[in-house]
């Protein structure tokens, strides 16, 4: 019976087999390739500010961020005002109107998570959000963040973090709003 089985019938085989495993794929394939052209605005420096602890005290942090693309997702170095560089691989989705970052230290074990408004690109792009990390005191902390593609100084920063942001006591949480205020 295998004797009987020509090349024009494996080829046949093959190439059925092919096209449903194409099609079983296409989807996925789609999503890679819609979301890695989602990632474009992202590429490129970043200006980040926000609050963090080191040696128990609070202090404010202005680093950069650096994204790069890479085949199965993001890469990113995080570079401090000592231009000392931490190197980051990590993932991000979209949702909602919103970016997702969640980013692993690939000299170091740490993994942080942002979650920022979605960038509207233009001369003064910003992406204001939350992110979730642990602090040089190795204390978990959730703090506001301010990513800009044009560098801002430490108190245009806190200016606009403050009008953005809202403490609420009786529920215990910040929260961020969507706009603006004059």
């Amino acid at each position: 019976m295998l004797g009987e089985i020509t090349a024009k019938d494996w080829f046949l085989f093959a190439l059925g087999s092919g096209l449903t495993l194409l099609i079983a794929i296409l989807r996925y394939i789609r999503e890679y390739f819609r979301e890695y052209a989602q990632i474009t605005p992202l590429l490129g420096e970043w200006h980040t500010f926000h609050w963090t602890h080191t040696n128990h005290e609070p202090c404010f942090s202005h680093t950069k961020w650096i994204f790069r693309r890479s085949f199965f997702g993001l890469k990113m170095d995080s570079v401090d005002k000592q231009k000392k560089t931490l190197p980051y691989k990590g993932r991000v989705s979209f949702q909602s109107g919103q970016v997702i970052i969640t980013s692993e230290g690939t000299s170091h074990k740490e993994t942080w998570h942002a979650r920022l408004n979605d960038p509207i690109p233009n001369e003064n792009t910003m992406m204001i959000g939350l992110q979730l990390a642990q602090d040089f005191d190795r204390d978990m902390y959730a703090t506001l963040t301010l990513c800009c593609k044009i560098q801002k100084s430490d108190e245009e920063a806190k200016a606009i973090l403050v009008k953005y942001a809202r403490l609420v006591e009786q529920e215990h949480c910040v929260r961020l709003r969507k706009h603006f205020e004059d």
